[in-house]
C-alpha cells in the first residue's frame, strides 16, 4: 500500500510523492482512475507499437527458434508505413568505421491480428507450413502484452494525476512531485488502487510542513514559479509563431482557460507558502492581454 510518513510537524501542508518504474495491468489502472473520479486521465496513447516490439522481442528470444545471428545483437525498429503498424528485427554487425545491419523478421498488426510480414530465410529458416502456427503464437503474446500498461505510460499517467490534483513538479530529473495537503489523501487512495494487482509499482508519499528557510520550502516555491514561467513561454512562443495568422476561437478559449486555471493554482500556492507572487501574476496578465489582442485581430479580419 501507499506509505505515508510525517517528517515533522503535522504534515498538513502537503507531501513529496515519488515512485519506481513499473508496469500496471490495464484493467487495474482503469478501475483505479474510474473509482476515484479520474477516468478522464486514462492514457489515450495507443499501446500497439510497444506491444508489437515486446512481442517480437519475446519471439526472437525463444530458445526453440534456430536463429543464425552468430552472437550479434538484435535491434527492433518500427516500420515506416502509413497504412499498418509494425516492427522489424535486424541483426546488428559492428564494424571498425560504422555498424551495419541485416534484416531478420517483421510483424504487423492488421485487422486485430498479428501477421508475419516478411522474414530472411538465411537467418530464420522457416517452412511455409509453419507460418500460420507462428502467427497464432505471436497473436497470443501480443494479447498478453496489450493487457499491460507499459512503464513510460504509467509514469505519464501518475504525472497527469498529480498535475490534476494541484501538484507541482519539484524535481524534474528525479520525478519528485509536491502534493498540496488537501489532495494527499486522494492521491494516496488512487495510488493504493493502482498497486492493487500486486505488481512491482511502489508509490511513496512523504508528508511534511512547509517552513520558510528550509530546502523543501524553496523547492516548492521554485516549482510553482517554473510551471508558470514554462506555461507562459510556451503560450507566448505559440502566439509569436502565428504572427498575423488567424487563431481559431477554440484555441483562444483554451489559452484563456489555461491562464485562469494557472492563476488559481498560483493563488493557492501563495496561500500555502505565505508569499505574494506579484511578478508571476503580472506575467500572466501580460500573456492574457496578448491572447485577447489576437482575439481582437481575429474579429477585425
Amino acid at each position: 500500500m501507499n506509505r505515508i510518513m510525517e517528517l515533522d510537524g503535522t504534515g498538513n501542508d502537503g507531501g513529496m510523492a515519488f515512485w519506481n518504474s513499473s508496469q500496471v495491468k490495464v484493467q487495474t489502472l482503469r478501475q483505479a482512475l474510474n473509482d476515484n473520479g479520474l477516468g478522464g486521465l486514462f492514457p489515450k496513447e495507443t499501446r500497439v507499437p510497444w506491444a508489437l516490439k515486446e512481442t517480437l522481442s519475446q519471439f526472437v528470444s525463444h530458445g526453440k527458434l534456430k536463429l543464425k545471428t552468430y552472437g550479434n545483437p538484435i535491434k527492433f525498429h518500427p516500420l515506416k508505413s502509413d497504412t499498418v503498424q509494425g516492427v522489424e528485427a535486424v541483426k546488428m554487425m559492428r564494424g571498425k568505421t560504422k555498424n551495419a545491419h541485416e534484416f531478420l523478421l517483421s510483424i504487423v498488426h492488421q485487422n486485430g491480428t498479428i501477421k508475419i510480414a516478411d522474414y530472411n530465410p538465411l537467418l530464420l529458416p522457416l517452412q511455409p507450413n509453419m507460418i500460420t502456427g507462428l502467427e497464432v503464437a505471436l497473436g497470443a503474446m501480443f494479447d498478453q502484452h496489450m493487457e499491460v500498461m507499459p512503464t513510460h505510460m504509467v509514469s505519464s499517467c501518475i504525472n497527469r494525476i498529480l498535475g490534476f490534483l494541484g501538484g507541482v513538479l519539484a524535481k524534474g530529473d528525479g520525478g519528485l512531485w509536491f502534493v498540496p495537503g488537501h489532495a494527499v489523501d486522494q492521491f494516496e487512495k488512487v495510488g493504493t488502487a493502482m498497486m492493487a494487482d500486486g505488481g512491482g509499482l511502489r508509490i511513496v508519499t512523504l508528508k511534511f510542513m512547509l517552513k520558510p528557510g528550509e530546502s523543501s520550502y524553496k523547492m516548492v516555491l521554485e516549482a510553482i514559479q517554473k510551471e508558470a514561467a514554462d506555461t507562459v513561454k510556451e503560450m507566448s512562443d505559440g502566439l509569436a509563431e502565428l504572427a498575423g495568422s488567424k487563431l481559431m476561437e477554440r484555441g483562444i478559449n483554451t489559452r484563456l482557460r489555461t491562464l485562469d486555471e494557472l492563476r488559481a493554482k498560483v493563488a493557492m500556492y501563495e496561500q500555502l507558502l505565505g508569499v505574494a507572487l506579484s511578478d508571476v501574476h503580472a506575467t500572466l496578465k501580460t500573456t492574457e492581454d496578448a491572447v485577447n489582442a489576437h482575439n481582437v485581430m481575429n474579429a477585425m479580419a
